[in-house]
């Protein structure tokens, strides 16, 4: 059996195995993070019992009870498309409509937590979407930071006054849709015949409009994408002002894990909403 390094990733350790014509995508971890591999397969596999967008097989899991402390997920190797086409693009905007089309909950989150990138994802069902979204998405990121010394009294009273303030901008039963709930363009792979494939995921259910906003939040998709997806799922016009607080929680995400570089977004964003 043969290696070959893979590029991308900045959480776990990759590779490429080979064996006889066969390949396989592998990705450990020995260090706090050993245990978010089972929630990746749940995620994936979620995403995949939906039936419309497509997600590598997994063919391994092993967790850090196991492995003394070592935890590792074998996938499916996919070969991806160096250059994807508008076309495929296309076909992901009219799957990812359908996908959250198809939903069978009543509550937004999750009968799980999980992770979004390294961070814990707290996802207690809730009945109320602007309850779910303050408490387990801002709260959450919020107290986090303040943990992290890396928000400075202005943003703290920006953001608590956001936060106790939330019904004035979201909508508080919308249609509860599984959400991937990390869709930028590095979680998306095309095969090489331009089909759409889904990885690393967050899943929970949401305002589906939290995964259209984050595929604008760094550089976004083509607008092919954007016009295929609202032909098959057309999106109220105060989409618009909606996705900027959704897209609030990954930026505080990012300043989480990433630290002040991202204390200016954070600031442009509550100056907008509540001065």
């Amino acid at each position: 059996m043969q290696t070959k390094p893979v590029s991308g990733g900045c959480i776990h350790h990759g590779v490429r195995l080979l064996a006889g014509e066969k390949s396989y995508f592998l990705k450990w971890n020995c260090g706090s993070l050993a245990s978010v591999f089972p929630s990746e397969v749940d995620g994936l596999s979620r995403i995949a019992q939906k039936g419309v967008i497509k997600t590598p097989g997994v063919i391994a899991l092993g967790t850090p009870e196991e492995l003394e402390g070592c935890g590792y997920l074998l996938l499916e190797w996919i070969s991806a498309s160096p250059s994807p086409t508008l076309l495929s693009f296309r076909k992901l905007g009219e799957q990812l409509a359908l996908h959250h089309l198809k939903t069978d909950s009543v509550f937004f989150g999750l009968d799980i937590d999980n992770y979004i990138g390294s961070t814990p994802q707290k996802n207690s069902p809730t009945a109320n979407w602007v309850e779910f979204f303050r408490t387990q998405r801002l709260q959450f990121q919020f107290e986090l930071a303040l943990k992290n010394h890396l928000l400075t009294e202005t943003q703290r009273k920006r953001l608590q006054k956001l936060m106790d303030h939330l019904e004035k901008w979201l909508p508080a039963t919308p249609k509860p849709s599984l959400l991937h709930g990390d869709l930028w363009i590095e979680n998306v792979l095309f095969d090489i015949e331009g089909t759409p494939i889904l990885i690393d995921p967050a899943i929970y259910y949401g305002d589906r409009e939290a995964d259209l906003a984050f595929t604008e939040l760094f550089h976004g998709f083509p607008a092919d994408f954007y016009r295929a997806y609202q032909s098959v799922f057309p999106l109220e016009p105060e989409y618009q002002e909606r996705k900027v607080l959704y897209n609030l929680y990954h930026l505080l995400n990012h300043l989480n894990i990433f630290g002040e570089s991202y204390g200016a977004a954070v600031d442009r964003i509550l100056i907008q909403y509540v001065g």
